[in-house]
């Protein structure tokens, strides 16, 4: 289970649109321009390396 990025209610990860508040569950992502990997737009850190990204 994840959180729904808009109300909060606990949905099945992979769900598209949350059946609680239908808001869209699409993350936008951004690559760390250190390592490349694939991370939330949102991050301050880059999970994969620990690069700040903000």
């Amino acid at each position: 289970m994840v959180k729904c990025v808009k109300c909060g209610k606990d949905i099945p990860q992979g769900t598209k649109f949350c059946p609680e508040c239908g808001a869209a569950q699409v993350v936008s992502m951004v690559e760390c321009p250190n390592c490349h990997a694939k991370v939330p737009d949102s991050a301050k850190f880059c999970p994969e390396c620990g690069k700040t990204l903000k």
